[in-house]
């Protein structure tokens, strides 16, 4: 994509953590931990956008960036850490579409122990994601099941990071059209679709790389920082 400096600059960069700023292990890098401390005194908002729960992508966003803006939950839940918090989902639904699964494919449906989640419900990667998907469609719950190459996550059909992230703008007043976003999997397509640029890591999915203006070469959160200094070689920050 051919991008000019007379395209505003922009003001917001919305990340995912897992696979985006840590690597496979999850641990955080540090040049990218830096990276983000850089954006903060540049003036940029960052946004921290995450299948973890509300807690945990709040109390990281607190240390990592100081503003607690966060869309968690794969965009269940959003809000400004410890402040407010604004939920989108129905978990009855989630509730359902859970007791549905166990019903028609028994055992092999393993639920996590994360008593910290308000939004969904995270399962082991132990079923077919298709066969679940179908099942829910076929018993008419609006619910859905997600892989973010991690888990598994049982959600209310209406919800993503990018719906999310739209809300959270409305919410705080900034422009999604001065917002760049990065991710590594199909769960951050809706994100990268909302967001004037997108950005995908070296280890993203084939599908997030489709959708992305920019594709870095390095990975994980080495990725994050190269897409950064693409950004602002390109005049965009």
């Amino acid at each position: 994509m051919n991008l000019t400096c007379s395209l505003p600059k922009l003001q917001v960069i919305a990340v995912d953590i897992d696979g985006t700023l840590t690597d496979r292990a999850g641990l955080l890098d540090p040049n990218a931990v830096a990276t983000l401390q850089f954006l903060i005194r540049m003036g940029i908002r960052v946004v921290l956008v995450s299948g973890r729960s509300f807690f945990s992508t709040g109390t990281l966003s607190t240390y990592l960036v100081g503003s607690g803006l966060v869309v968690a939950e794969n965009g269940g839940v959003l809000g400004c850490y410890p402040h407010s918090m604004h939920v989108l989902a129905d978990r009855m639904v989630v509730e359902k579409a859970l007791a549905v699964l166990k019903k028609r494919m028994g055992n092999v449906v393993q639920v996590e122990n994360m008593p910290d989640r308000i939004t969904d419900v995270v399962c082991r990667r132990t079923f077919n994601l298709e066969t679940a998907n179908r099942i829910l469609n076929e018993e008419d719950v609006p619910a859905k099941v997600v892989d973010t190459s991690f888990a598994y996550h049982i959600m209310d059909k209406r919800c993503n990071k990018g719906r999310a992230l739209q809300v959270l703008a409305q919410q705080y007043g900034f422009d999604l059209d001065r917002c760049c976003a990065f991710g590594d999997y199909d769960n951050d397509i809706p994100l990268l679709e909302v967001c004037r640029i997108g950005i995908a890591v070296g280890n993203a999915s084939s599908k997030l790389k489709e959708v992305a203006t920019y594709v870095s070469q390095s990975k994980y959160g080495a990725g994050f920082v190269e897409g950064i200094r693409w950004l602002i070689r390109t005049n965009l920050l």
